[in-house]
């Protein structure tokens, strides 16, 4: 459920942009379970989809690292 909502999110800021908005919105994904086993039995956290979740936590979703092959060197 972690994942399918990161999906949506990704989406409707994908849809927001496309109509012509130049900063993403921001996105509060609620989901609501009246299932038959309580608690709720699934994570909620997203990192739990890694295979291995505290390198997940160290560099997924982070700042992108960027080679600006346009600066000269000195």
């Amino acid at each position: 459920m972690a994942f399918r909502l990161l999906h949506y999110i990704v989406s409707l800021s994908h849809e927001h942009l496309q109509q012509g908005h130049k900063k993403l919105p921001i996105i509060l994904p609620l989901c609501i379970y009246h299932g038959e086993v309580s608690p709720y039995p699934h994570s909620t956290d997203l990192y739990d989809n890694f295979e291995d979740s505290e390198l997940a936590r160290k560099v997924a979703f982070k700042p992108f690292k960027l080679i600006d092959l346009t600066v000269p060197i000195r």
